[in-house]
C-alpha cells in the first residue's frame, strides 16, 4: 500500500485489513492502546484482539455491511488489551480497491467519557428495567387480585341466586312455594288494575290425603305429594305459575286466561292425576277456580276460589267447581 499509518500526528489508531480479515498495517498509537508489539498484531486476523461479544458484532453486522455498503459509521465495540482488560472504542470504517483488491480501513477512537456515559445509561436502563418490571409485577398482582374480586364475586352472585331460589322453593316438590305465590298474585293483581289483563287462580287439593297418611304413612303422602306435582308440573304451561300453597294444597296462576279456558286447563289436570299409576291405591283431586275481578285483592280471589274447591268437595270431589257454581 502507498499510505502510510504511522504520522504522529494521527490522534486515532488506524488498521488496514484484507479481505481475510488479517491486519495488514497498523499504526503505533493502536498498538500502544492494546498493548501490543506492533510485530504481534501484523499478519494476525484482528478477531484476536476482540471480546467475544465483539467478535459477534464484527462477523455478523460490520463485516457484511461493509462488503454490501462500503463502508460503516460510529460503531461502539470493545476490544481486549493484552493485559487482559476492556477497551471500549469507537471505530468508522471504508473499503479501499489497491491493485484489484479489496481492503478495510479502519479509524478507531478511543471512548473513555463515552465509556462513563454508556454505563450510566446502562445504569439507568437496568433501573428502569427494574421499576418496569416491578410495575408489572404490580400489575400482574392487581390483575390477579381483580380476578380474585371477580370470582369470588360471581360464586356470591351464584350463592345468592341457589339462596333465592332456596327461598321460593318447596323442599319436598321442588315447586315454588307460598312466599313466590304471594308475590307473583301481586304483580298479577297490579297488571290487571293497570290494563285489565285478566288471570285465573285454579286451587287444587288432594282427596282424602289425611285417609293416605293414616293408612299407609306420612312417607307414602310425601311420594303421593311429589308424584302429584311431577304430574301438574308435565301439563302447565310456560307462563303459568305452579305452587305447593301447604299441605296437600296447591295453587296455579294462569295469566291472559278467562274462566272457560282455566276450566278447561283444571279438568286437563284433573284427568291426568287420576292416570297416576304405582300405587295400591287412585289419587285424586279437586279443582276450585276464580277469575280477577275489580278491587279484587290477594285475600279475595283466593276466598272465591276457595269456595269453588269447597263445593267440588261437598259434591262428590275428583271435580271442578268455579267461583259461578255455587
Amino acid at each position: 500500500m502507498s499510505v502510510s499509518l504511522e504520522p504522529a500526528s494521527l490522534p486515532c489508531g488506524i488498521m488496514l485489513l484484507d479481505q481475510k480479515n488479517t491486519i495488514q498495517q497498523v499504526n503505533a498509537l493502536f498498538c500502544d492502546w492494546l498493548g501490543y508489539p506492533q510485530q504481534q498484531l501484523l499478519h494476525n486476523t484482528v478477531t484476536r484482539v476482540f471480546t467475544p461479544a465483539t467478535k459477534l458484532v464484527y462477523l455478523g453486522h460490520i463485516l457484511p455491511t461493509l462488503q454490501t455498503n462500503g463502508q460503516i459509521e460510529e460503531k461502539l465495540i470493545i476490544l481486549k488489551q493484552a493485559n487482559g482488560h476492556d477497551l471500549p472504542v469507537m471505530v468508522n470504517a471504508h473499503r479501499v480497491q489497491q491493485q484489484d483488491q479489496d481492503y478495510y480501513v479502519f479509524v478507531v477512537l478511543r471512548m473513555l467519557r463515552r465509556q462513563l456515559i454508556e454505563e450510566q445509561l446502562l445504569t439507568e436502563r437496568r433501573k428502569a428495567e427494574q421499576a418496569n418490571a416491578e410495575k408489572d409485577d404490580l400489575n400482574q398482582q392487581l390483575q390477579l387480585a381483580q380476578s380474585e374480586l371477580l370470582a369470588k364475586h360471581q360464586e356470591l352472585l351464584i350463592l345468592n341466586s341457589g339462596l333465592e331460589t332456596l327461598s321460593v322453593t318447596d323442599a319436598l316438590t321442588g315447586l315454588f312455594n307460598r312466599r313466590y305465590y304471594e308475590a307473583q298474585l301481586d304483580l298479577l293483581l297490579a297488571q290487571y288494575q293497570r290494563n285489565q289483563q285478566q288471570f285465573a287462580l285454579i286451587l287444587v287439593d288432594i282427596d282424602f290425603f289425611k285417609t293416605i297418611n293414616d293408612i299407609h304413612g306420612h312417607a307414602m303422602g310425601d311420594t303421593v305429594l311429589q308424584a302429584l306435582s311431577q304430574q301438574l308440573r308435565q301439563h302447565i304451561r310456560e307462563i303459568d305459575i305452579l305452587v305447593r300453597i301447604g299441605g296437600e294444597e296447591f295453587a296455579i296462576l294462569l295469566p291472559d286466561t278467562d274462566l272457560a279456558a282455566a276450566r278447561i286447563a283444571a279438568e286437563r289436570h284433573r284427568s291426568s292425576i287420576e292416570q297416576i299409576s304405582g300405587f295400591a291405591f287412585t289419587i285424586t283431586a279437586s279443582f276450585g277456580i276464580a277469575l280477577v275481578a275489580d278491587a279484587d285483592t290477594k285475600k279475595s280471589i283466593y276466598q272465591r276460589a276457595d269456595s269453588a274447591l269447597y263445593h267440588a268437595k261437598t259434591h262428590g270431589r275428583n271435580r271442578v267447581s268455579t267461583e259461578h257454581d255455587q
